[in-house]
């Protein structure tokens, strides 16, 4: 029989645009969010196995992990591709099995060919190969024997009022300055750039009790954390009678949980736009602390929505929803693209306009892709519009589409949008904005959550030294803390907040200088092949 201890990798990601790590040093934590993948994996393989989880984020993978594991388990989005890489040369010469999976994987199916390794491709909580057996079952049955298959693959997706907890003990708390917690899979739209339903497919829930023993398991590590909720549309179709009363038990389920144990957490959550149409559900998500929430806008122009197939968002009010959405004491994250066939000139300006009439702090400017399995990958693939690089797609910036304007003007536009939004004036009188028009009466009473621990001596230090000494917007920066300090002495929640997104600002100005850089020295090869695509149609 083989051994039983299994070491769970998750290796670094690509610093690309949505990375928090530079807040690392002020918040004075190595891990942003936990890597949940790795202990959904632990919970599904279930309690016979011995497990170490090294984040690479938090620690390095050394030797004596290697020595200690009988089998290595890595899991790998598209931005962890580099480095999931290198962990399998490193790894495969000490001749121990290694199983990868991931979304990586599905996504580029060229990935480890020619590496000796096991491939999971699916949720391990799925059947096998149209099978009787889970993968997980499949898969520790073949551990056992000492003989892996080389694809586990999964048939359909798993009812997730049938899957185990993920293993919270595996991981150090103190690590991380949020955690993370899974409620529901998949998605019920049908936008055709989203990879989501060919991932996880159609929206799915985890029971009340499942939900709230997760809770508490992560509540015996600690509070006064924010709950990062990873699923990809927290709300589901909240049009549809039966899913719409399941959403609102679950909320009320946790603003009791909440309450009985004096608000220990606050939340931060990914939506859909039409979430503001629906006032009952906004102000219990209030109630249970919402108060981050990842909005996917996308684009202002409906002409490229509807070609997309994003008619959520085809009503023209979304700056009114915005607004009504932070009248509850929401924190606005905005998700948008660049990059459709109806983009034109104007369309990075209104994307800025977005922005400012909002009063959106951050927002994540994406460049349109399209992953394998969407229809939007089917649509241009067909019309040869599909890069030759298939690995464009996890290099950060890049597309794995050829887009309809040429590189040097759409990266301008891109650059433009970065350095208008994220200069550090208009970023701190956007902040200034959005707090005078908070209402704070929505902050959660009890220990709050997270927005105390904005105001801790060791963080404020941190920060003077790091922004208020030593970075090129240190002026500004003294500016914008003063004159909150001044504003806001009086209403410590308006003040914490404040210093949060001053603390914040080190992220989008770390965003700013690597898209600025980027497009100074934009990829010969991305010029050529829109030349050699577009030279044709001529």
């Amino acid at each position: 029989m083989a051994g039983k201890n299994i070491l769970l990798v998750w290796p670094k990601t690509d610093k690309g645009f949505y990375n928090f790590s530079p807040l690392n040093e002020i918040f004075g934590q190595k891990g942003q969010f936990y890597p949940l993948s790795l202990i959904t994996v632990a919970g599904a393989m279930g309690p016979d196995w011995n497990y170490t989880i090294i984040d690479e984020e938090v620690e390095d993978v050394r030797d004596t992990h290697e020595q200690w594991a009988d089998f290595i388990f890595i899991s790998s989005n598209i931005l962890q591709r580099k480095s999931a890489e290198r962990l399998v040369g490193y790894f495969k010469s000490f001749n121990k099995p290694i199983v990868i999976g991931g979304p990586l994987l599905p996504t580029l199916d060229h990935v480890f060919e020619n590496d000796n390794v096991s491939k999971v491709i699916g949720e391990i909580e799925s059947l096998c190969d149209n099978s009787e057996k889970t993968i997980a079952r499949q898969l520790a049955d073949d551990m056992r024997k000492g003989i892996l298959r080389k694809i586990y693959r999964a048939s359909g997706h798993p009812d997730l009022r049938e899957i185990s907890p993920p293993r919270y003990d595996l991981l150090s708390g103190g690590s991380y300055f949020n955690v993370s917690l899974q409620t529901s899979r998949g998605c019920h739209n049908n936008c055709e750039f989203c990879q989501m339903v060919a991932l996880y497919g159609r929206h799915r829930r985890k029971s009340i009790d499942q939900v709230l023993h997760e809770l508490n398991l992560l509540h015996a590590s600690g509070e006064g954390k924010t709950v990062y909720i990873v699923d990809d549309n927290f709300m589901g179709n909240i049009n549809q009678e039966k899913n719409r009363a399941e959403f609102i038990a679950l909320l009320e389920a946790i603003r009791d949980w909440q309450k009985e144990r004096d608000f220990p957490f606050d939340f931060f959550s990914q939506c859909s736009l039409e979430i503001a149409d629906h006032d009952d559900i906004v102000e219990l998500m209030a109630a249970i602390g919402v108060n981050i929430m990842f909005l996917g806008i996308e684009t202002l122009n409906t002409k490229a929505l509807a070609s997309v197939r994003k008619n959520q968002n085809l009503e023209k009010d979304q700056v009114a929803k915005v607004r009504k959405l932070q009248r509850y004491g929401m924190g606005i994250i905005a998700g948008l693209i660049l990059g459709f066939d109806e983009d034109d000139e104007e369309a990075v300006d209104g994307q800025i306009r977005f922005i400012r009439e909002s009063n959106i702090p951050l927002s994540g400017m994406s460049v349109l892709q399209a992953p394998l399995g969407t229809r939007l990958y089917k649509r241009l693939f067909e019309a040869g519009r599909i890069s030759r690089d298939k690995d464009a797609i996890t290099k950060s910036f890049r597309t794995n589409v050829i887009l309809r304007q040429h590189p040097k003007t759409f990266y301008s536009g891109y650059l433009k949008f970065i350095k208008t939004v994220y200069a550090p004036v208009e970023y701190f009188n956007r902040c200034f904005r959005w707090i005078d028009g908070w209402n704070d009466a929505y902050v959660l009473s009890g220990k709050k959550g997270s927005i105390p621990a904005n105001l801790y001596f060791i963080r404020i230090v941190r920060s003077i030294v790091i922004q208020g000494l030593f970075s090129g917007y240190r002026f500004q920066y003294w500016t914008y803390m003063l004159r909150a300090i001044w504003k806001y002495h009086g209403n410590i929640n308006r003040l914490a907040l404040a210093f949060y997104l001053a603390y914040f600002y080190r992220v989008v100005h770390d965003i700013s200088q690597k898209v600025e850089l980027f497009t100074r020295t934009l990829p010969d090869e991305i010029i050529r092949e829109w030349e050699a695509y577009f030279g044709q149609q001529r």
